[in-house]
């Protein structure tokens, strides 16, 4: 909540919980007058769990700054064409204001790797000018070699002296270096007809870190910049694309390059080249290998797969010849060539296609179609596969449309979503009733976490889908390939409406004013009337509740829903200690209740174990980073709080994962903590565990490791006792270290989990309130 001065408590605008990391956060915002900004203070106010039920909130103030007018610096990276002519580093620190006075009274610091710059530093004394600001720039001149290898650069800005100066910071990147891969996109002829300009593409892939200049030359004259777009990262490499445009005529008669400097070349070597010139021998082919068809997939268990040869003459496409290949061996039997070409539009086209058994290509045969143009130029060969990644089955969703959206619609669209499989090939058409298999609209595959999905679109007469069924159907390799397809049938419900129950947590106004813990159990639907009969019964530790209980009587409107809630309020101790809340809704004798549980973390009297287990220093050769893992144990850790120190500093957070379940029935977390080399060299490191049942100032129950214990516990017997007693501790930890392994590898995969069920039960959220009975019963399964 929030406090203007030292006023009454007031709520702002709170927005969802995100979760990071096994962390949450959340945003505030405060709404206020102009004129009390300028003159009053004011307070955001937390209380959670983690502090003391009876404490004051969590507290931070803030107030307007009334020293104006103050400075913005921006401190910009290495100049392009200064990088290649030169080949330095010019970076420029631009500080602009209001008030000429201040701009140029300030004084610039350059330091570079925390030693102060006096040389290649130019500073001017006045400021000029620009629009309604005023700016002055100053600029400090590296070598290219220094900006490369990482040198951290700062450019401190002082204003006066008694205000703190403005510190600016900038690096090269310092991921594992890959050097880029340049292609350059020729204009085609039919996009030069009747233009006076035309534009290169030089496209630039695959290179880390980030950071990379390009440049453009025509023939061997001068350096020229482009129009550089920004870097995009994927699958932790970068790619950036730059254009160039020249008139048609000097394209007609020139060659033109683009070149690339980057932190994974050497700084004193000429830039990666890649230049293009006008093609003057077309015509020439071009040649694409289509996936199978997805109809002779299903109607005749074959994959179809299509080789396009097109191009702008007749005679060129015509006697082009192709050759099939699979697995290497050329094949003759199942291929189908046509002699001729026809005209498509602007070009010429011929399609060879080769028949496969549905098997050979779920088996991951690599199929070629080579094309000869003539016999002066190599052929062009076009490679596909079906993908071989670890094979996941694909779960079915159907979302139908709700009555609301079939109102006054002739027709009306069903949705498949196909989730969770893997490799990404996949094939899905729909039938009505038992009828013959029909294609909809299906979009492009999405990765998630190593699964992929997709969704299909099937749009039916409004009179169809009050009459008939639906069937998704999708074929994959990760099922039999003589087996049916996958199916998922959908039908118009009959049985309408239905509810959906939705518990939230305590709220915040109650907690902080009251000192209570008020739930609401929210109940929405379509029809009025079933929200308005829905009846509500509170029961907390398995006791049902009366007092305290608030349900409203009528439904009220919502966007398209109906909605009423029921309140329950409890003491905030009673929430702090655990009790476990259910919400329980009955829309009609003749269905199961709705029930929605929701509680605190319930206590435990057994304190839990801690062992901090690390890599031996063979798995560390050659690595400039590590990660530690600590493994928590106990009979119940729903509520345990883990946390790390490096020597004597401050507290900090791992990565922690959920509690497990061992075969003893006692529940592991683990929490990793990633460090470098030189930490390890140096420094011990704890890891210090609160469980929920431990008192708020008694000591965490901790561990500690540190490289010398660790070369002690490796040494062979014979060395003193001191470090033998020690490394009977510590061989006890090694010992343990495939086992933090496994709870690795267990914690890896419950995220990917979490992620795929987060999806789902958005989809359930969004798609409840017209097939409520469905979806709940796709989550179950």
């Amino acid at each position: 909540m929030w406090r203007k001065d030292n006023g009454a408590y007031q709520e702002g605008v709170t927005g969802e919980t995100l979760q990071t990391n096994g962390r949450y956060s959340v945003t505030s915002l405060f709404k206020v007058k102009t004129s009390e900004w300028r003159r009053s203070n004011f307070t955001c106010a937390v209380k959670h769990a983690s502090l003391k039920s009876d404490s004051t909130p969590l507290l931070k103030t803030v107030a307007r700054e009334l020293d104006k007018p103050c400075l913005e610096v921006t401190l910009k990276p290495p100049r392009v064409r200064e990088m290649f002519i030169n080949n330095q580093a010019v970076l420029d620190c631009d500080i602009t204001g209001e008030d000429q006075a201040t701009v140029t009274n300030a004084t610039v610091t350059w330091t570079v790797d925390g030693t102060e710059m006096k040389s290649g530093v130019n500073t001017p004394s006045g400021a000029e000018q620009v629009g309604l600001r005023y700016r002055k720039t100053s600029s400090l001149t590296l070598t290219q070699t220094d900006w490369f290898d990482g040198k951290w650069v700062q450019c401190s800005v002082q204003e006066r002296f008694d205000k703190l100066p403005i510190k600016k910071d900038i690096r090269m990147g310092q991921e594992s270096k890959a050097p880029p891969t340049l292609l350059i996109r020729p204009p085609t002829d039919t996009e030069t007809e009747g233009r006076t300009d035309v534009t290169l593409v030089c496209l630039v892939t695959g290179f880390s870190p980030s950071d990379i200049y390009i440049m453009w030359r025509k023939d061997n004259g001068a350096y020229q910049e482009g129009v550089t777009g920004e870097t995009l990262q994927t699958n932790g490499r970068y790619s950036v694309t730059s254009l160039f445009t020249v008139k048609t005529s000097e394209w007609h008669t020139s060659n033109f390059t683009c070149a690339v400097k980057h932190a994974s070349l050497k700084s004193d070597s000429t830039p990666l080249l890649k230049t293009v010139a006008r093609e003057l021998d077309k015509p020439c082919l071009e040649v694409t290998l289509k996936p199978p068809r997805v109809r002779e997939m299903f109607i005749d268990n074959q994959a179809v797969l299509d080789c396009d040869i097109t191009g702008a003459e007749q005679a060129a496409v015509e006697g082009a010849t192709v050759t099939w290949t699979v697995d290497g061996t050329e094949i003759k039997s199942g291929v189908n060539t046509p002699s001729g070409a026809k005209w498509v539009g602007h070009l010429y086209r011929k399609t060879s296609s080769l028949t496969l058994t549905q098997t050979d290509w779920f088996d991951g045969k690599r199929v070629q179609c080579s094309v000869q143009q003539s016999s002066d130029k190599p052929p062009i060969n076009k490679d596909i596969s079906m993908g071989q990644g670890s094979k996941a089955p694909p779960t079915l969703l159907i979302r139908p449309p709700t009555d609301t959206e079939t109102e006054g619609r002739t027709d009306v669209t069903l949705v498949c979503l196909v989730t969770g499989f893997s490799p990404s090939d996949i094939y899905i058409m729909w039938r009505k009733d038992n009828g013959a298999y029909q294609e909809g609209v299906t979009g492009e595959t999405l990765q998630t976490n190593g699964r992929y999905s997709v969704t299909s679109l099937f749009t039916v007469k409004t009179s169809e889908w009050h009459t008939s069924n639906f069937t998704c159907t999708v074929k994959h390799a990760s099922m039999n390939s003589d087996s049916t397809p996958l199916l998922k049938t959908v039908a118009r419900e009959l049985d309408k409406p239905c509810l959906e129950v939705t518990l939230k947590p305590p709220r915040v106004r109650e907690m902080f004013i009251n000192n209570q813990a008020v739930l609401d159990c929210d109940i929405t639907g379509a029809e009025q009337a079933a929200v308005t009969m829905a009846t509500v019964t509170w029961i907390v530790n398995g006791a049902e509740m009366k007092s305290g209980v608030n349900t409203s009587s009528v439904a009220k409107q919502v966007g398209h829903l109906y909605r009423k809630t029921s309140t329950l309020t409890l003491r905030q101790t009673d929430w702090f200690d655990g009790k476990l809340v259910q919400c329980s809704v009955q829309q009609s004798s003749d269905k199961p209740p709705i029930n929605k549980d929701i509680r605190m973390g319930q206590k435990n009297s057994e304190s839990p174990t801690v062992l901090i287990l690390t890599p031996t220093e063979k798995e560390l050769n050659g690595k400039s980073n590590l990660t530690l893992a600590c493994v928590v144990t106990g009979t119940s850790l729903r509520d345990v709080y883990t946390m790390w120190r490096v020597g004597a500093g401050e507290h900090q957070e791992g990565v922690t994962g959920q509690p497990l379940r061992g075969t003893d029935g006692t529940y592991s977390i683990t929490s990793l903590l990633r460090i470098t080399r030189e930490e390890w060299k140096k420094q011990s490191f704890t890891c210090a565990v609160k469980h929920s049942t431990t008192e708020n100032l008694s000591a965490p129950v901790q561990a500690t490791v540190s490289r010398e214990m660790v070369q002690c516990r490796d040494s062979q017997s014979g060395f003193s006792k001191s470090c033998n007693e020690e490394g009977e501790e510590d061989d006890e930890l090694g010992s343990l270290w495939s086992t933090a392994s496994w709870f690795v590898i267990l914690f890896l995969c419950t995220v990917i989990y979490s992620v795929i069920l987060s999806l789902i039960k958005v989809l359930q959220l969004n798609w409840s309130k017209s097939h409520c009975k469905n979806v709940l019963l796709q989550l179950q399964f």
